[in-house]
């Protein structure tokens, strides 16, 4: 099936129509414009791209970089074309701290346990968890805090909710599987 596939793909013009840019425009805003938050390398040129794309890609990933790679066509196998970095759920909890406090909030540490088993209850064989699914549960705590209703007004009076440098502090109740 996978050669099938393969074959198919290849047999597909890349000259057979002419689409423009709108599709991909109108994909990456229903998205909420992932590449905008990206640092991208765009090789172009008549020769040695990919060697020079699987160089770059291969250096950065010896600095610690997480590096998603595109080719075409592929160098060796179709199953090159795209590359997309994995995080670990340590990886994916940092982004969530660094999200939230670029917010303005601080996820204590209980909400952190709180959230490193929501990432895990996300995670499946064959799709790990990505940063968009982390920001939608940061953004999902961020929204139960600012519309706590009665726990909130109880909570303002019986528990720390801002942190010496004024950030608001999400608890683990936040971070709760709906």
């Amino acid at each position: 099936m996978y050669n099938e596939i393969v074959n198919s793909l290849d047999s597909i013009s890349q000259f057979a129509s002419s689409t423009g840019l709108e599709r991909g425009r109108q994909l990456l805003h229903d998205m909420n414009n992932p590449e905008k938050s990206l640092k991208i390398i765009h090789v172009a040129g008549t020769n040695g791209k990919g060697s020079v794309c699987s160089f770059i890609s291969n250096a950065l990933q010896a600095q610690g970089y997480k590096v998603g790679l595109y080719t075409s066509p592929y160098l060796e196998k179709f199953t090159e074309r795209i590359s997309v970095p994995i995080f670990t759920n340590d990886e994916l909890v940092s982004f969530a701290l660094s999200y939230s406090s670029e917010l303005g909030y601080k996820i204590d540490e209980m909400a952190i346990l709180a959230l490193h088993n929501r990432i895990s209850n996300i995670e499946r064989l064959d799709q790990a968890t990505t940063l968009t699914e982390v920001k939608e549960i940061v953004d999902e705590a961020i929204d139960r805090e600012a519309h706590g209703g009665l726990k909130k007004a109880i909570s303002i009076l019986t528990a720390k909710r801002y942190t010496e440098d004024d950030k608001i502090v999400l608890t683990e109740n936040y971070f709760e599987q709906k």
